[in-house]
């Protein structure tokens, strides 16, 4: 706990991980405000919680005046204050007002912002409380951490007629990810597979889910990975898309993994290719880490 000494002893609160308000108070200030933080759960975005109550309450003698109601800080517009009667209002000894305020979350993470009052009390000319939400370590790892190729059982040459089962492991935070494998021609092409959509490609898995899931490898403050593994049963075509044979010394191509998190596909965004460890592979296509070099022989 950590103190600060102004006018009277005043003590951090904390109430998660790199979270800390000073509660800025007064010991004869007539205005006070109650309470001093309040914490909201976890909501969907684009969603707006129940509003809480902050009171404002005159504990002086003479008349005080709230002049304006505002909220401040980054995070600002992640929070809303509703509908009150404390702004331009004068509180007589003992009396109160009410300012709702609801989280409104935009985005992800941790988000947190000051109500601000300003007043006529000397003591106190601005009243501050905080809003926050609290976002959980799994939530964080989620945000923060994408997950990566863990393993793969991707042959290096494959012919063509022949069945082949593709597998290969992700490993992250969520409890679930959609991944496809696509499949593209080199022949005659300089940035083969570049994009999902490219002209090149002659072959994809669709969206798969998980065939098993294990316990991962990793942690994020007591937050744990999981193993996603997926397989694909794939058959050569006889021949190239174009109808053409594969080249007699080997047509090479372009494979890419590409995944989707359970929240990306509630909310169907775009999937996005994995990185590709340096160890997955004897041969890459890019320096970026993302695309593998196979071989396709008739």
């Amino acid at each position: 706990m950590v103190c600060l000494l102004v006018k009277i002893l005043i003590c951090s609160v904390i109430l998660a991980p790199s979270l800390v308000f000073a509660v800025d108070s007064a010991q004869d200030a007539d205005l006070t405000i109650n309470p001093i933080v309040i914490q909201y759960k976890q909501l969907q975005l684009s969603t707006t919680s129940a509003a809480s109550t902050f009171t404002i309450t005159n504990m002086g003698v003479s008349d005080r005046t709230v002049s304006t109601v505002s909220l401040a800080g980054v995070d600002a517009n992640e929070f809303v204050i509703g509908t009150h009667s404390c702004s331009a209002a004068t509180l007589s000894s003992g009396q109160s007002c009410d300012v709702p305020v609801s989280f409104a979350p935009k985005t992800r993470g941790t988000k947190n912002a000051e109500l601000r009052i300003s007043t006529d009390d000397s003591e106190t000319p601005v009243l501050t409380a905080y809003v926050t939400n609290y976002t959980s370590a799994i939530v964080e790892a989620q945000r923060r951490l994408p997950p990566v190729l863990a393993t793969n059982s991707l042959p290096e040459s494959m012919q063509a007629s022949n069945e082949y089962t593709l597998s290969w492991t992700l490993e992250g935070y969520h409890d679930s990810y959609y991944s496809y494998a696509v499949l593209f021609d080199c022949t005659g092409e300089t940035d083969c597979g570049a994009f999902y959509s490219d002209a090149s490609k002659f072959a994809e898995s669709g969206p798969l889910s998980p065939a098993s899931v294990t316990q991962g490898n990793w942690t994020y403050h007591g937050a744990a990975t999981k193993l996603h593994t997926y397989e694909w049963n794939f058959t050569v075509p006889v021949n190239r898309a174009d109808s053409s044979a594969w080249d007699v010394v080997g047509t090479d191509i372009v494979l890419r993994i590409y995944r989707k998190s359970d929240i990306d596909n509630e909310r169907a965004s775009s999937s996005v290719s994995l990185l590709i460890p340096g160890n997955q592979s004897d041969r890459y296509y890019d320096t970026a880490g993302r695309r593998l070099l196979k071989t396709i022989v008739p």
